[in-house]
């Protein structure tokens, strides 16, 4: 039998245990109250700096300039070095200013006779003569003596143009120099075969003529060169800084930037957050006295002739979800922010302006045409793909790009028919793509000619099967591969998912180990140009000739189109080009996205720009004005915190009683 005493312990012991885990549930719950009710700054006591916040999707793949080919890179790294020249802030349509440059390059062309294959040819070659400001210096760093930053000289600049060519660095820019700058294909070819370069070695088209002149032959004409110039490929690399960051123990130069620019790398913890810091080293620059007309009405020449940058800080929190990033900015957490596609009735009236609720916070809304393309690009080297025009053409008569931009763009995108934007020379309103209207009956009788009837091998019997790479494991990139595969499904084809990460994304690619993956494009600079040799044989990866597209008459095209001014006979080629592009059907044309940037009334100077580039150097921040945003909607909310005692109180009472209780007898 069992003594009522044995029971009665156990009994008070159950008790006591029930009171301790109410207490804690308690807790949990009061801390669940209290936390939001206390605020959320994500970050420590600005110290009276100047800091603008910002937000990446991922790290960046890289810093080093010779290897830079995605935007999320290229956001940090332009911040960091500066080239020649750069893109002007607020002119509009786009042009070049000089930058580490004295001034624009003094341009002389002649004739020179060259003989190949036993024949005498005449060939127009263009000479560069460029001169160096005499205040650039590098950033102070460690793998200098003392840890002083030197003087930038024209070897500099030699320096980063033959790592270009250097196929030990596996830089991602060859393309833009290759087959131009007169030599560097001899250069390239050399280092190949010994399996590194000799950077003693003279190229004859690259000369550093003295410490601030610097002379660059080209090939043939190339009037987009000055271009070239204003990119970070071509910005001045310390040769001790990739000697000292690249030596045995040490992570690598791609780590840590060693540039002339307005802001240098103060730290970089991976998946969280980048903070670039005022680099003192900074040359004397001053924001711009003049921009696009409407500039001066809203304010962004308010700061004209000021010393340049405004800001001592830019942190950048690496965060991989849109919603986070949202709930940020409309905490002012974040200083700008795009309009996510879930948010966008609630932000954007039917009339494209700010809704009154957004007015009455203090943001703004810019919307600005990009120069951009997005497509679905096919492997051409693929053994399916790459040899099926047929297969790739119905393909792209089974994409859904309007019932896309109605899911995923809120309507707002541009359906694009060729590779060339609005906004660029050469683009023609009036094109139609005849592989570009949603047509299942036409895919389906292209999909037969190809061999592949309601989606099965005549060959073989077996269904078809394709699979489609994606560069993040993200809700909304699983949403959009969704979509895109279903389109493909329809034609009775068996679709596979590929996930990868941004950088395995961009590796797949540059090794051709792919079948189908989408791409966009954001212009380097605004000529047609820049477009068009994303489809240029030579251009093949690790180029940026994504699909490894090539076709002789197309290149033939590509290569007199590219040393032309603008004019009627130019826009005749390109037209030829995109013709013979959207026969071949190397990538599904999907769109042209316009930028919807909305921006809290503490972030000036802000301007959208479809290149990118050093921009945040113009941006000043009014930190006043942010910290009474903060105050007034992170402000500890009464409410919730009289609710949260009361609530306490309430779960305590029984607690507390048991214990009363327990101790009594």
């Amino acid at each position: 039998m069992t003594s009522t005493v044995g029971a009665y312990r156990l009994c008070s012991m159950n008790a006591g245990i029930q009171a301790r885990r109410q207490i804690a549930v308690l807790a949990l719950l009061f801390l669940m109250v209290m936390v939001p009710a206390c605020g959320n700054n994500p970050y420590p006591p600005e110290s009276n700096k100047v800091i603008a916040y910002t937000a990446l999707g991922e790290d960046p793949r890289t810093l080093d300039p010779a290897q830079v080919s995605d935007t999320t890179s290229a956001e940090i790294l332009t911040q960091i070095y500066d080239a020649l020249y750069q893109n002007a802030y607020l002119d509009r349509p786009y042009k070049v200013v000089p930058a580490l440059a004295a001034d624009y390059p003094v341009k002389h062309t002649f004739s020179e006779n060259v003989v190949e294959k036993g024949i005498t040819k005449k060939m127009t070659r263009m000479e560069y003569t460029f001169t160096l400001r005499d205040d650039i210096y590098f950033q102070d760093d460690p793998c200098f003596p003392q840890g002083k930053g030197r003087r930038v000289t024209a070897l500099d600049v030699v320096y980063a143009i033959k790592r270009l060519a250097d196929p030990a660095v596996q830089s991602t820019g060859y393309w833009l120099v290759a087959n131009k700058i007169k030599g560097i294909d001899a250069f390239f070819k050399k280092a190949a075969a010994a399996g590194k370069a000799d950077y003693s070695q003279e190229i004859e088209g690259l000369k550093a003529v003295d410490d601030r002149t610097l002379r660059i032959t080209l090939t043939e004409a190339f009037p987009a060169f000055i271009y070239v110039m204003s990119m970070p490929y071509t910005a001045p690399v310390a040769h001790e800084a990739v000697e000292y960051y690249n030596a045995s123990g040490r992570d690598g130069f791609s780590r840590h930037p060693v540039g002339t620019g307005a802001f240098k790398l103060k730290s970089w913890k991976r998946q969280h957050r980048i903070v670039l810091e005022r680099n003192p080293n900074f040359r004397a620059e001053y924001y711009p006295l003049t921009g696009a007309p409407g500039d001066a009405e809203k304010g962004l020449l308010d700061d004209a002739g000021k010393r340049l940058p405004f800001l001592d800080e830019v942190w950048y929190s690496i965060i991989s979800t849109a919603q986070p990033v949202w709930l940020l900015f409309l905490q002012g957490y974040l200083d700008t922010s795009g309009v996510p596609q879930d948010q966008f009735d609630r932000v954007v009236t039917k009339n494209l302006e700010l809704s009154g609720d957004f007015i009455k916070k203090g943001i703004s809304l810019e919307i600005a045409s990009d120069l951009d393309i997005y497509y679905l690009a096919f492997n051409m080297r693929d053994p399916v793909l790459g040899k099926n025009k047929y297969l790739r053409q119905a393909l792209s008569l089974a994409y859904d790009t309007d019932l896309y931009n109605e899911i995923f763009m809120n309507g707002r995108a541009i359906n694009a028919q060729g590779p060339l934007p609005p906004g660029i020379f050469g683009y023609d309103p009036l094109l139609k793509n005849p592989y570009k209207t949603y047509d299942l009956t036409k895919a389906k009788e292209l999909l037969a000619r190809a061999g592949y009837p309601d989606g099965i091998d005549e060959k073989t019997g077996k269904q078809l099967e394709l699979t489609y790479d994606i560069g993040s494991d993200s809700t909304r990139a699983r949403e959009v591969a969704a979509f895109d595969m279903r389109c493909f499904e329809q034609l009775g084809i068996k679709m596979k998912l590929q996930v990868n990460t941004w950088s395995q994304q961009l590796e797949r690619s540059h090794k051709g180990t792919f079948q189908m993956f989408s791409l966009g494009w954001v212009a380097d600079y605004p000529d047609p140009e820049n477009f068009l040799q994303l489809l240029y044989g030579p251009n093949a990866p690790p180029n940026p000739n994504s699909s490894a597209f090539s076709n002789p008459e197309y290149d033939r095209l590509y290569e007199r189109m590219k040393g032309m001014e603008d004019s009627p006979e130019r826009e005749a080629i390109i037209h030829k080009m995109v013709a013979i592009v959207t026969e071949e059907c190397p990538w599904i044309f999907s769109f042209h996205s316009p930028s919807y940037v909305l921006r809290h009334a503490w972030y000036k100077n802000g301007k959208a720009h479809s290149i990118s580039g050093n921009y945040k150097k113009y941006i000043r921040i009014d930190s006043g004005a942010r910290r009474d945003y903060w105050r007034h909607e992170d402000k500890p909310n009464l409410t919730a915190l009289i609710c949260g005692l009361v609530l306490f109180a309430i779960i305590l009472a029984p607690a507390v009683l048991i214990k009363y209780r327990r101790r009594r007898r």
